[in-house]
C-alpha cells in the first residue's frame, strides 16, 4: 500500500509540477487557495506543487497539511523532510529560512514581521511595519501553538515547548518555553543504552 501512495505522490507531483511551470502565478496562488482545506492525497500534493512553485526553495518531503495560510511565500526557503500542520500561520514578510528535518506542529505562527508604535501620535496601524528575517536550523521542534517573533534565529536541534513566545534567539540544542520563551533544558546529545 505505501509504495502505490509513494508513487500515485509522485506521479501526480511531476504532472502538477510540468502544468504549473506553466501557469500564471495567480492562478496558482488561485488553485493553492482552492486546496487550501482539502484532506485527500491530491490536496498534499497539490499544497506541495503549489508552493514549490511560489516559494523562493522549497525542499524535498515537504508537507503542509491542510488550513496552514503562508503569506508573502517568495520570501520564504524550506529545506527537506519539513511538515507543516494544521492551523499554521506563516508571515514571511522579512523572509524566512526553515532548515532540514524541522517539525511544525498545528497552530504554530512565524511572523518575519511586526507593527510600529513608536510614535505615540499616530495609531500604530498607520505607522511603518517592520521586517526581520527569521532562521530556523535544522532538526528543530516547533511545538503546538508556539510563536517565533520577527528576527529571532533558532539555533539547530532545538526544542520551542508549545505556547511558548519567542521573541530572542534560541541557542542549539536547547529546550525554551514560557512566555516569554526562556531556557527550560538542554538536549543530551548521547543515546541511552537500550541493549539491555
Amino acid at each position: 500500500m505505501r509504495k502505490s501512495t509513494e508513487f500515485f505522490f509522485g506521479a501526480t507531483s511531476q504532472l502538477l509540477r510540468g502544468f504549473l511551470s506553466i501557469t500564471p502565478v495567480p492562478l496558482i496562488r488561485l488553485l493553492g487557495r482552492l486546496f487550501r482545506y482539502n484532506e485527500t492525497l491530491l490536496g498534499f500534493g497539490i499544497r506541495y506543487s503549489v508552493y514549490r512553485q511560489l516559494c523562493s526553495s522549497w525542499g524535498d518531503k515537504v508537507i503542509v497539511f491542510p488550513a496552514a495560510h503562508i503569506f508573502k511565500p517568495e520570501n520564504l526557503k524550506v529545506g527537506t523532510a519539513v511538515s507543516i500542520h494544521q492551523l499554521c500561520y506563516i508571515d514571511a514578510s522579512g523572509g524566512i529560512e526553515i532548515g532540514d528535518n524541522v517539525m511544525i506542529s498545528h497552530g504554530v505562527t512565524i511572523m518575519s514581521s511586526s507593527h510600529g508604535h513608536e510614535q505615540p501620535d499616530i495609531p500604530m496601524k498607520s505607522q511603518t511595519i517592520h521586517v526581520l528575517r527569521v532562521t530556523i536550523g535544522d532538526d528543530v521542534w516547533l511545538g503546538a501553538k508556539s510563536t517565533i517573533l520577527y528576527g529571532v534565529n533558532i539555533g539547530r536541534g532545538a526544542i520551542v515547548a508549545a505556547g511558548a513566545v519567542v521573541n530572542r534567539d534560541v541557542p542549539p540544542m536547547t529546550i525554551v518555553g514560557g512566555v516569554p520563551a526562556h531556557i527550560i533544558g538542554t538536549r543530551e546529545s548521547s543515546h541511552p543504552d537500550r541493549s539491555l
